[in-house]
């Protein structure tokens, strides 16, 4: 019998998926426990699969599921083929690594039961969004648009919170969807370039939010979730004309080297590829940056990978993220510093 091997490939895809609300929750999701009870729960209705509703199965994926182009129909046409095999097979899962930004890694391995030969062996990587006490598969939502939002906010800010705790709820409803950073002004967490950055957006007083770069909301207040949503939606819409992919980097002592794909046809002079390295969470604070870089990527040729080095970054913490995103950035701010897309992974 021919050995079946189940890949999830990158496609580019342009179709625009709907952004549904989830319920609002404050609480802590990445509980390791949490995790590895739903893990426990989905790895027992797939080994149950042969004699299940398949429906029992995909309830773990959400509706706008996207996996690097895989879609939540494929992966029900995925499980359903292995259903009408006709010989007796058994079905093993193992859950090998999951982050803190919740990507999770698995195994999906079916064996022949007389023979022991093995007809699907699959390594996959996915991520989780939380939802009501309880998480669903939602793909990297790779080649499709994406939110970066920048907040400058302060721990001696007042009306600072009501834009962090907004922003913290926004990340968990619309997951790898959206990216967010805190730069941190004249506090205990200000990294270098901060102040920099602040005064080229104009941000003089604070929380100032700007959203892709071209949308900014200066304050905060009880209605900073519905505000900051109101912006975010309209660009979820949209048709990417970039899109960040292949983020591949490694650390060695206090640098990151590594690489990442761009596929466009923007032809835009004083584009930038920007990063952010920050800090997922500390003392109640997320997404704290730590260290921010940038190079010029005009005229560069788009078919090759393009490799990038972050120097001097010291006392990485265990939870540290990176950050990648295109952005046009003239030589002042204005309505045109556009940000074309975001794709952030986890620092292992």
């Amino acid at each position: 019998m021919k050995k079946i091997i189940f890949i999830i490939f990158a496609v580019s895809i342009l179709t625009i998926m709907s952004c549904d609300r989830f319920e609002h929750n404050f609480e802590n999701h990445t509980d390791d426990l949490l995790i590895e009870e739903h893990f426990e729960d989905f790895e027992l209705k797939l080994q149950n699969l042969l004699s299940a509703d398949i429906n029992e199965v995909m309830n773990f994926y959400h509706e706008d599921y996207n996996n690097d182009g895989v879609e939540k129909s494929d992966v029900e046409n995925f499980y359903t083929f292995h259903m009408l095999i006709d010989t007796p097979i058994s079905i093993d899962i193992e859950l090998i690594d999951y982050s803190s930004n919740l990507e999770i890694t698995w195994r999906f391995l079916v064996t022949e039961t007389l023979s022991n030969e093995v007809m699907t062996d699959s390594t996959i990587t996915d991520v989780l969004i939380p939802t009501r006490g309880d998480y669903l598969f939602y793909g990297n939502q790779a080649a499709l648009q994406k939110v970066m939002v920048e907040l400058f906010t302060a721990t001696w800010c007042p009306n600072c919170p009501y834009v962090e705790s907004a922003l913290h709820e926004l990340k968990e409803h619309y997951g790898s969807r959206l990216s967010y950073v805190e730069y941190h002004i004249l506090d205990i967490y200000e990294a270098d370039g901060n102040s920099e950055l602040a005064n080229f957006y104009g941000a003089t007083a604070y929380p100032h939010t700007f959203i892709n770069g071209i949308s900014d909301v200066n304050g905060g207040s009880e209605d900073s979730y519905e505000i900051l949503d109101e912006l975010i939606q309209p660009i979820l819409a949209e048709t990417p004309e970039l899109v960040i992919s292949e983020l591949e980097f490694t650390t060695a002592r206090s640098n990151i080297t590594g690489t990442v794909k761009l596929d466009t046809e923007i032809t835009e002079s004083n584009l930038k590829l920007k990063f952010a390295v920050i800090e997922n969470e500390r003392d109640g604070y997320h997404n704290i940056v730590i260290k921010n870089f940038n190079m010029d990527i005009s005229g560069e040729d788009y078919s090759q990978n393009i490799d990038f080095e972050i120097t001097d970054i010291s006392n990485l913490p265990d939870d540290a993220t990176l950050m990648v995103w295109v952005q046009k950035i003239d030589g002042s701010y204005n309505d045109n510093c556009k940000v074309y897309n975001v794709i952030e992974k986890a620092i292992q």
